[in-house]
């Protein structure tokens, strides 16, 4: 599922680690509130998504999180949808077929409505920009896709897929995806604004989300959350490999919380590995995510790109 256990703990001031005594690579560690011992021997595991205790063994995780978050089970079930969510729910998307579409009818309309405008608005997007550029859409006030915001996905200028971002913030699911079936591409087999990458500049980088590429601009790529698949790290290769030089840059400027900055360092370490030297991971001193800084600060930090690819 994509669990993004650290950001519920620390919604909930559960104190963990991930180095020191007891903690091992992959995993973070809390004191476990089954056995009750206090020198952090319950172990999450990153990528399987699973409680282990050193001391007493493996726990479901929803009876270890009723424990240690002091909380209902109908609540820990609202709780592990909300923080999967963050992933945009995707993380098993790498695994499913693609039906046999050739061509994307996108919902809704090309005319922004109000709640679409003053979304975009409060946070200080310039919403005819946005929708000129990326192409964005209202999903209109009925239908499977209502009071959201289409996001179609483009590839080699053709729209492959959609996503869709509720712009009521009350919606269950934040993110919503088209099909599968009804896709010409899965959308973890690519990553968002390849198409308007500038090879002139000499970087690309990459943050979670489309709105942080919105705020970003061109060169900005983002793999639809942080639970990205190998083929999305093959397509930022084949990307790499074309424009290879140098002095060519990749920056990796993921969200300041402490589990995204954990899957950067990986990406960063998968790209070493296969030879890519020039790889920069950013970690945001303001601890906003991307999509939050104002354009100027967004603009300095352009620039301080384009100033480390002129001292390569």
């Amino acid at each position: 599922m994509g669990i993004d256990l650290i950001g519920l703990l620390d919604e909930f001031g559960v104190e963990w680690i991930d180095e020191g005594a007891n903690t091992q690579a992959g995993w973070i560690n809390v004191n476990c509130p089954v056995c009750e011992d206090d020198d952090f021997h319950m172990g999450w595991n990153l990528d399987g998504d699973y409680f282990h205790c050193w001391r007493c063994g493996g726990h479901r995780n929803e009876y270890v999180l009723q424990r240690l978050l002091h909380v209902s089970y109908s609540e820990v079930q609202k709780k592990l949808n909300e923080f999967s969510d963050r992933s945009f729910l995707l993380h098993d998307l790498n695994k499913k077929k693609v039906g046999n579409v050739k061509k994307i009818e996108l919902p809704g309309s090309e005319r922004l409505g109000e709640l679409c405008r003053e979304y975009l608005e409060k946070r200080r997007f310039d919403p005819d920009y946005i929708q000129d550029k990326y192409l964005i859409r209202d999903g209109g006030i009925s239908g499977d896709y209502c009071f959201r915001l289409i996001i179609p996905i483009i590839y080699k200028g053709q729209v492959v897929t959609f996503t869709s971002r509720d712009v009521t913030d009350e919606q269950e699911i934040r993110y919503k995806q088209q099909p599968l079936e009804e896709a010409v591409m899965n959308p973890k087999h690519v990553l968002y604004n390849l198409d308007n990458i500038d090879d002139n500049e000499g970087w690309v980088c990459v943050v979670e989300g489309p709105v942080d590429v919105w705020r970003m601009g061109s060169n900005f790529i983002c793999p639809f959350g942080t639970a990205y698949t190998d083929k999305q790290i093959l397509v930022i290769v084949q990307l790499l490999s074309k424009r290879i030089s140098r002095s060519f840059c990749i920056f990796i400027m993921f969200d300041s919380e402490k589990q995204a900055q954990i899957i950067a360092r990986q990406i960063g370490s998968e790209l070493n590995v296969l030879g890519f030297t020039n790889v920069y991971q950013i970690n945001l001193e303001s601890k906003k995510d991307p999509a939050q800084l104002s354009d100027k600060k967004a603009q300095k930090i352009r620039k301080q790109f384009m100033e480390i690819v002129r001292n390569k």
